[in-house]
């Protein structure tokens, strides 16, 4: 790949990180006896999120909140 090129894609990468609406979706999940939430920080839907988080879980998913956030990665994690 050559630097004209190289740079143009880096470009790219970084306008398609600045444009995306990231979203904090938190969700009360049962899985089995357990109850717990957890927060996702995606640029993905929220039905796209349950589809995602429960395709290899038997588990229900409640939305519990829904907000804009200002970080640009992708995270989950557990928060209790």
């Amino acid at each position: 790949m050559n630097i004209v090129k190289e740079a143009t894609l880096k470009h790219l990468q970084i306008t398609w990180i600045m444009d995306t609406n990231m979203r904090k979706l938190t969700f009360k999940i049962v899985e089995g006896s357990e109850l717990y939430q957890m927060q996702f920080i995606t640029d993905r839907t929220p039905k796209w999120t349950v589809e995602q988080y429960s395709r290899n879980r038997n588990c229900t998913m409640e939305l519990i909140g829904d907000e804009p956030t200002e970080k640009t990665e992708p995270t989950s994690y557990k928060l209790n």
